[in-house]
Parts: C-alpha cells; structure tokens; sequence
C-alpha cells in the first residue's frame, strides 16, 4: 500500500516539475480580454474597441505613451490625469 502511494507522490511530482516556463508563457498570452462597454472580444494592444467604437486607451499628456482610460496616473511617467 505504501508503495503505490510513493509512486503516485513521484507521478504527481514528475507533471507539476515537467511544466516548462514556456507553458506558462502561452497561457498568459493566450489571455482574452473583453471590451467593457459592449463586451466584444479585444486584443490588449487595441486603442478603440471595433464593435463599439469606445475609446479603450488614450495618449498620456506628458510621455504619449498610450494607458487605459480608467486609470488616474500614468504608470510611465507618473502624470496624474485630471478628471
């Protein structure tokens, strides 16, 4: 009895160690996001949505570099929007 539950210890540990950094990589690129006005799927990299026309990031005023609109400072440059 104690030999089965050593070979089933050593099977479990062989899958979790057996995943590779690779793996993980995909499942987080693979991720789908969701336009929060109409709901239709978006890419991350997506400006305006192309269902419903929203606007999902804009250009921050001090380093351009374009953040979510629901944000209140820029993560880059640390500007705070005024609302």
């Amino acid at each position: 009895m104690m030999l089965i539950g050593i070979i089933v210890l050593m099977l479990i540990l062989y899958l979790i160690w057996s995943e590779t950094p690779e793996d993980h990589r995909h499942h987080i690129t693979n991720k789908v996001a969701k336009c929060y006005n109409c709901n239709h799927e978006i890419r991350e990299d997506f400006v305006y949505c192309p269902q419903c026309s929203i606007a999902l990031k804009e250009k921050c005023k001090d380093c351009g570099k374009y953040i979510n609109t629901d944000w209140r400072s820029c993560p880059y440059c640390n500007n705070q929007k005024l609302e």
